[in-house]
Order: structure tokens, then sequence, then C-alpha cells
């Protein structure tokens, strides 16, 4: 291996890879805020419902998050997904294997946006949302949260409710 010296340069070749790999994480963020906001606007905010349910309860969301990252995936890594690990060849085991460990980082993403999106009002650290759009969006959800929450409501909370995820819903499509 050859040890090239700090005060050389970058390529021009090397430092548009490195250019490409940032712009596409840069854009990634958006992409993961809009994430975030529809699956509040749609009423997931259990952050519970993004770690791997126990055995014996409902796997209803996180498997259909799950196939849904999986289709944001290459066609080959899809197939070998599929495909029971006793049926595939050793090296498409050890694709299977690094795709199923993608699919949790994935998914541990997602998890973390979700928490930063519903905490951000709590002063934990977060950014606050700046536009008069994201504020309103962000206090609408936590009011959907908290009616959730209560107790004995004086109202329909599911009825209050499916009004406030229109509203999310309204938003999250202006953004």
């Amino acid at each position: 291996m050859t040890t090239i010296s700090m005060t050389k340069k970058i390529s021009k070749t090397t430092g548009a890879t490195i250019t490409a790999l940032v712009n596409h994480s840069v854009s990634g963020y958006g992409k993961l805020t809009a994430v975030c906001d529809a699956l509040i606007a749609d009423g997931h905010t259990d952050l519970a419902a993004y770690r791997a349910p126990a055995k014996g309860e409902d796997r209803t969301f996180y498997e259909s998050l799950l196939n849904y990252v999986v289709k944001g995936f290459p066609a080959e890594a899809q197939r070998v997904l599929r495909i029971p690990a006793k049926e595939l060849s050793e090296a498409e085991k050890a694709l299977k294997s690094k795709w199923g460990r993608n699919k949790g980082r994935e998914v541990g993403n997602i998890r973390n946006a979700m928490k930063a999106a519903l905490h951000r009002d709590e002063g934990n650290g977060a950014q606050t949302p700046t536009t008069e759009e994201a504020k309103i969006f962000e206090r609408l959800a936590a009011i959907a949260k908290k009616a959730q929450k209560m107790k004995e409501p004086k109202f329909d909370v599911v009825t209050f409710n499916k009004h406030i995820n229109a509203a999310l819903k309204t938003l999250a499509n202006k953004k």
C-alpha cells in the first residue's frame, strides 16, 4: 500500500465522487423530513412501532415499513431478500445478510428522524421548524398526540384526530 502525503490535494475525479456523495446525502435529508411528515400525518406517531415487535405482537405496521424500505433497494437485493436462505448460494447468502443489515439501518434512520420530528418542540436540542407551516404542522401533531393520551375526553377523540390528520396531510402536501 502506498502512502500519500497529506499535503497533496484530492484529485478532481475523487473530489467529484465526494461531491456526488454529499449532494446525494443532502437531498436525502429533505426526503427523510417528507417521510416523517407523511407518517405523522397518517397518525403513525408511536415510536415503539418503529422497532421489531415482540413475538406474538401485531406486525402489520412494522412489516409494511420493511416492505417499503426493501422496495427502495436494487432489484438484486430485493430478489435475495425474498428467497429463503437455505435456497441461496454462499455468495447470495452474504448478499442477503448485507441487505438485511441495510434494511435495519434504514428503519433505524426513519425511527431516529421520527423521534427528532416528534420531539422538536420539547427543547432537546433539535432544530425548531422555521416556517409558519412547519410550526403549525408540529403543533397539530402534538395536539393529536395529547388527545390520544387523554383519560376521559369530553369529545370523540377518533373524529377529532381524523380532522387533525386531514389538516396535517394538507400541510404535508404543501411542503
